[in-house]
């Protein structure tokens, strides 16, 4: 949704996300040492490079789940 809003792109958008947890974090007195610093600096590349990945393979895959004869999407619960 913030994405959205500002036109920002999902790197930015998720690491101001979790530099916001991790002060808040902290001020309530939780431990933070680099590799906290360093997750939470790191995530929001890894999730803009992964997530476009992530899109395009399910795109694909439903693509061609819908072109095989007899096989057709199941939607809902399975029991």
């Amino acid at each position: 949704a913030m994405t959205e809003r500002t036109g920002w792109k999902i790197s930015n958008v998720r690491r101001i996300m979790e530099v916001a947890v991790l002060i808040i974090g902290w001020l309530l007195g939780g431990p933070v040492f680099i590799g906290t610093v360093v997750f939470s600096l790191s995530v929001g590349t890894l999730i803009g490079f992964a997530l476009p990945q992530c899109q395009r393979l399910t795109k694909h895959v439903l693509k061609k789940r819908e072109t095989e004869p007899g096989k057709e999407l199941e939607r809902g619960a399975s029991l």
